[in-house]
């Protein structure tokens, strides 16, 4: 027998553009004979031992987890928990959900399908998240966006730091390095700042980037403000000053002196003439 007290989640439009979503949540009170399965779901589940103790059955496995433990159900595989018969109590709190991202974040998580469980993983403010999910009541927009931060912020919290994890191969941290210049090249980074983005000593990376793509991170960066910087100049009515402060400069004159050496007249003579591109402007580099 069980009980259980459990909300249901009906994802919409919104949801599903996203790369997570709930489906239901709940918490279960496992009385005496209490059994679920085998069966199979057709979305991710995650259960987290409250009290007592659970039998979990799977992949030909027995387990017997207890209060602070967690374990994963994966989509299309058989699954089976009940209450042992020499315990007292089991109490659970689950969430169901789907999502693009969910497989991912399991694994980011630690859960796999040949290793559903994890030991003493709940502590405090896990249990806080997963009280405030529970506690959800309406789906009115507000509350919607809230209860799928609060199922982001239960992976944020299982997933664990490696401090002793390898460095990242060059084909991993390199086309990290690319993107995240080219998405924050407009708020004055540094090279320093991409090299601790992707965790590599700045002289490695600076040393790699250049063999690689053939230019350094700091000339990249360069023609990206100046290639944005020219874009604006011709497509929009921006004055000067207004185009340096978007991509960054602190002011009209060291934007002017650095689109002059790069392009070979000031932006504002530039502009008047129409396009005109430097000769010994490289293409931006391509990730192998």
């Amino acid at each position: 027998m069980e009980k259980n007290k459990q909300h249901f989640y009906q994802p919409d439009s919104f949801d599903r553009s996203g790369g997570l979503w709930p489906l239901k949540a709940g918490i279960t009170w496992g009385e005496a004979n209490y059994r679920i399965g085998p069966r199979v779901i057709e979305y991710y589940n995650l259960h987290f031992v409250m009290d007592g103790h659970v039998e979990l059955y799977y992949s030909d496995k027995r387990i017997v987890l207890t209060k602070g433990d967690v374990f994963a159900m994966f989509p299309g595989v058989v699954y089976q928990y009940l209450r042992p018969e020499n315990a007292t109590r089991l109490q659970m709190a689950w969430i169901s959900f789907d999502g693009p991202q969910a497989g991912q974040l399991m694994r980011l998580s630690a859960f796999t399908v040949e290793s559903t469980y994890g030991r003493q993983i709940m502590n405090a403010e896990l249990e806080n998240v997963l009280g405030q999910i529970h506690a959800y009541q309406s789906q009115d927009a507000r509350r919607q966006v809230e209860v799928i931060s609060l199922l982001y912020r239960v992976f944020s919290l299982l997933i664990q730091p490696n401090p002793t994890a390898k460095p990242a191969r060059q084909d991993v941290w390199l086309p990290r390095s690319i993107d995240y210049m080219n998405t924050h090249y407009m708020e004055r980074i540094t090279v320093q700042d991409v090299a601790d983005y992707i965790s590599i000593h700045r002289g490695y990376f600076s040393k790699v980037f250049t063999e690689r793509k053939g230019l350094s991170p700091m000339k990249y960066m360069q023609k990206l403000r100046m290639e944005k910087a020219a874009e604006l100049l011709r497509a929009t009515d921006l004055s000067i000053e207004e185009v340096a402060l978007t991509l960054g400069y602190t002011d009209a004159y060291s934007f002017t002196h650095s689109f002059s050496k790069y392009y070979g007249m000031p932006p504002g003579k530039w502009r008047i003439a129409g396009s005109y591109a430097p000769s010994d402007s490289p293409d931006p580099p391509k990730v192998d």
